[in-house]
């Protein structure tokens, strides 16, 4: 009789034993052992993600592990690169491709699932085989599980950058930010504690329409007919109980309509830190 399990440990590393199988003593295929492979790959990336992160800094968060480089800008012809990204406990294929979008819309992501049934010994035909990919496409803020300049979308700057001291680094986008009237932005970066922070940094995008360049939050403008404040630092960046504080100076470059859209990113946090 075969003997189903109906728990399985999901703390412990799972292995499939084949040394007991031979020809005239064949292992049965039940839904314990379907589920318990389904189990081990959950298990092995969760442990490659937690290798590179803590779990609170991406619990609930779309972690860009590789290439899904977006470019073009809203509204208009997007382009998305080929990648990985995990989500829920689960790593995802994103395949490249373009996408449209109208007024008023944004890059949303989502899940896309493709299932194949099979038939089973009852002739009901059931889904069992599932492509699942992370995509993105058009749509309104907030339609989908994220949208493209979410806080919650984080990017590993690198598989797992790795120097003598063991220094990791990851980036948080900004998310839309009007520095023209507000001079100050918040970015969460829940798990990483201040201590452990060893270098923080911030890169600000201006506007699509003036031109698109990315520039450190603590630029120094010294060209000849700049503002007042020529020579000082346009902004600062500082950390608060897992939360950098992005300031801009009144006057500065970044106090300006060329910084002023809440359609786009405004920029990346770079942070690198100690596990």
């Amino acid at each position: 009789m075969w003997q189903w399990i109906t728990a399985i440990n999901h703390t412990n590393m799972k292995n499939v034993l084949s040394t007991g199988i031979t020809s005239s003593s064949q292992q049965p295929y039940t839904k314990t052992t379907h589920e318990w492979y389904n189990a081990m790959s959950k298990d092995v990336a969760e442990a490659f993600v937690k290798s590179l992160i803590p779990s609170s800094a991406y619990t609930g968060k779309l972690v860009i592990l590789s290439g899904c480089e977006l470019t073009g800008t809203n509204p208009g012809l997007r382009t998305v690169s080929d990648g990985w990204v995990w989500y829920s406990g689960e790593i995802f294929r994103v395949n490249a491709g373009t996408f449209t979008t109208g007024v008023g819309e944004v890059g949303v992501w989502s899940i896309n699932t493709v299932a194949t049934n099979l038939t089973f010994s009852d002739n009901a035909s059931k889904p069992v085989h599932q492509e699942r990919t992370f995509v993105i496409s058009n749509g309104a803020s907030g339609s989908g599980l994220f949208d493209e300049d979410s806080t919650s979308v984080l990017t590993v700057i690198t598989p797992y950058e790795q120097n003598k001291d063991g220094v990791i680094t990851i980036s948080f986008q900004i998310g839309t930010w009007n520095m023209d009237s507000s001079p100050t932005r918040f970015v969460t970066i829940a798990g990483i504690a201040d201590t452990k922070i060893v270098e923080l940094s911030a890169f600000i995008i201006s506007d699509t329409g003036s031109g698109v360049y990315s520039k450190p939050i603590d630029y120094v403008d010294i060209l000849s007919g700049s503002p007042t404040l020529s020579g000082i630092p346009s902004g600062s960046i500082r950390t608060s109980g897992g939360v950098v504080v992005i300031d801009r100076v009144t006057g500065g470059v970044f106090d300006s309509t060329d910084y002023n859209s809440t359609s786009q990113n405004r920029g990346y946090v770079v942070v690198k830190y100690l596990p």
